[in-house]
């Protein structure tokens, strides 16, 4: 085997090189399950209750049946919101993650059909702001 031979600055360049790649933080990305754990814990809610065909209520409380989605997801969250509280006899309830650049507008998207639905249900609409 033979020694690698590094000009005099490629040393300097190699420390600095670990140096940052060791000092940077990965960042985490959390899933929606992590979300919910927290908003469960917050509101004093059951996580993942289970529906007698298996589906899963992600919070379940005394008045309430929620789903914890993405606000990009906004429309699957609402039918599985209302799903939810039909089967568990509550009111249907949709928690919004406000992650990313149209947060906002899939939420004022959301909002206006919930709005429309609150004339049949009282859906609950709620939000979960990322950093």
């Amino acid at each position: 085997m033979h020694p690698v031979k590094l000009f005099a600055g490629g040393w300097v360049v190699g420390i600095a090189l670990v140096a940052s790649l060791t000092s940077q933080k990965p960042e985490i990305k959390k899933n929606e399950g992590y979300y919910a754990d927290r908003y469960a814990e917050e509101i004093g809610g059951l996580r993942e209750f289970v529906l007698p065909d298996q589906s899963r209520v992600d919070i379940l409380t005394e008045s309430t049946a929620y789903e914890v989605d993405y606000a990009d997801k906004w429309t699957e969250g609402v039918g599985q919101a209302l799903f939810y509280g039909l089967s568990t006899d509550r009111e249907p309830g949709l928690v919004l993650i406000m992650r990313g650049p149209k947060a906002e507008e899939n939420y004022l998207e959301a909002l206006a059909v919930v709005s429309a639905l609150r004339q049949h249900f009282n859906f609950r609409l709620e939000t979960i702001e990322v950093e």
